[in-house]
C-alpha cells in the first residue's frame, strides 16, 4: 500500500450520462409537441366528419317547402369530447340562398345544446332570415288596403290613402318596426300627403287619420309552431328578421308546422 492511497482524488464525472439526460428530456418534449398535433389534427378530423353527418341529417329532415344547401359549422372546444358528451355546444347552419315557402332569402340558424341523439330536444335555436322588400312583404298583410312597405335607414314607409269629406287623401307613412312576439307593431314615425290637392292644408287632418297609435300585425302563420320573433332591423338594402325557440327536436315537422293567430 502507498502512502498517497489515502489522498483524496476528484471524483470523474461520466460525461455520457448528462448528455443521456438531456437528449432524454428533447425526446420527451418532442414527443409531447408530436402528441398535441395528433390530437388537434385528429380533432379537426373528427370535426368535419361530424359535420357532414349533420349536414346530411339536416337536408334529408328538410320539408318540401323549404330548399337549401346547408352550410355546417361546429363550433366549441374539442369536438371529440363534444361528441363523447353526447352534447355539442353549438351548431351554426347557414345558406345565403334559402327558399321557403317560394320566398328566397338569406339564413342563419343557431343551435345550442344539441344532443348527438336527434330525437331529442336542443336547448334553443335561434334564426336570423335575411329579406328583400318582396320577401317582407309576402309575410306581413298589413290592415286596410295592404299597401307595399319599403325598406328606409331603420324605419319602413308605405303609401295609403283614405276618403275625407268627398276628397281622396293618399299620404306616405313612415313607422318604426318593432319585434313582438309572433307579432311585428310599426309606429308611425311621420306621415306626408302624396297627392296634389291645392293649397288645402291637410297635415292637421292628416295628423288625425295617421295618429300616433301603433299598428300590430300578426305574422304567426308564418312562423314554426312555438316560435318567437326576436328583432326586426331595416336597412335600405334588407330586412333582418330574428326569431328563437326553446326545447325543440330540430325535424322537418318543425319546419312544417305554422302558429295561428288569434
Amino acid at each position: 500500500m502507498t502512502d498517497d492511497f489515502f489522498v483524496a482524488r476528484p471524483v470523474e464525472k461520466n460525461p455520457s450520462r448528462g448528455r443521456r439526460w438531456v437528449i432524454g428530456l428533447v425526446v420527451a418534449i418532442v414527443l409531447l409537441v408530436l402528441g398535441i398535433v395528433a390530437l388537434i389534427a385528429g380533432d379537426g378530423i373528427a370535426r368535419n366528419i361530424a359535420e357532414d353527418v349533420v349536414k346530411t341529417q339536416v337536408e334529408q329532415k328538410l320539408p318540401e317547402t323549404v330548399e337549401a344547401d346547408v352550410d355546417v359549422s361546429i363550433e366549441g372546444d374539442w369536438v371529440i369530447v363534444q361528441l363523447l358528451s353526447g352534447t355539442l355546444e353549438r351548431v351554426v347552419l347557414s345558406d345565403d340562398a334559402a327558399v321557403i315557402d317560394g320566398v328566397p332569402m338569406g339564413l342563419e340558424v343557431t343551435a345550442s345544446r344539441v344532443p348527438t341523439d336527434i330525437e331529442q330536444p336542443v336547448g334553443r335555436v335561434d334564426a336570423v332570415a335575411t329579406l328583400d322588400e318582396d320577401a317582407l312583404n309576402s309575410f306581413v298583410e298589413m290592415p286596410g288596403n295592404d299597401p307595399t312597405l319599403q325598406f328606409g335607414d331603420g324605419t319602413l314607409a308605405y303609401e295609403d290613402g283614405t276618403a275625407l269629406f268627398g276628397l281622396r287623401i293618399s299620404y306616405l307613412l313612415r313607422v318604426i318596426p318593432e319585434a313582438a312576439g309572433t307579432s311585428l307593431v310599426f309606429t308611425p314615425d311621420s306621415a306626408e300627403v302624396t297627392t296634389d290637392l291645392g293649397t288645402i292644408d291637410l297635415q292637421s287632418v292628416l295628423d288625425l287619420i295617421v295618429g300616433d297609435a301603433p299598428v300590430t300585425v300578426c305574422v304567426a302563420n308564418y312562423l314554426p309552431e312555438g316560435a318567437q320573433l326576436t328583432g326586426l332591423e331595416v336597412a335600405p338594402d334588407a330586412a333582418e328578421l330574428s326569431l328563437g325557440i326553446s326545447d325543440v327536436v330540430l325535424d322537418g315537422a318543425l319546419l312544417d308546422s305554422r302558429g295561428t293567430c288569434g
